[in-house]
């Protein structure tokens, strides 16, 4: 049996700012890279998870939008590939609401994705997040409803 192969996520972060209209949905596909820049290819998706998070601001409390790949009701999956990247999805409802709840119509957001673990011997003691993509996100008001 061979060891297993680690897989080092990249710790530089992907810049990602996205322009919003509400009531329109979101599918948005980010690349997986290691620490070199170069696409992680992922054949199984099974032990890879993703979690990002919508703030007002970096240190606002209060979570304003979250994508997962785990939980009750996942809204974000790992897609399998060279490179593998990790889906995020939003309904045109969703967007919709946002511009009624969200405090302000330009926030801050961030994208963790953590790898399997890669047994007892793993380097790092453990599966770790790894945060990918940040970056802001604008609504641009609907003024005719």
């Amino acid at each position: 049996m061979s060891a297993p192969t680690v897989i080092t996520v990249a710790t530089a972060t992907t810049l990602i700012d996205l322009e919003v209209n509400p009531g329109d949905p979101i599918d948005l596909l980010v690349p997986i890279l290691d620490a070199n820049d170069a696409p992680v290819q992922i054949d199984d998706p099974a032990g890879w998870s993703a979690r990002s998070q919508v703030r007002a601001t970096w240190q606002a409390g209060q979570v304003l939008h979250e994508w997962t790949t785990t939980g009750a009701a996942p809204n974000a999956e790992i897609v399998a590939g060279l490179p593998g990247h990790v889906r995020l999805t939003a309904t045109p409802e969703q967007t919709a609401a946002w511009q009624q709840t969200w405090p302000a119509l330009d926030v801050a957001w961030d994208l963790d994705v953590t790898e399997p673990a890669t047994g007892p011997d793993d380097p790092d003691g453990g599966p770790t997040p790894h945060r990918i993509a940040k970056g802001r996100i604008r609504l641009n008001p609907q003024i005719t409803r």
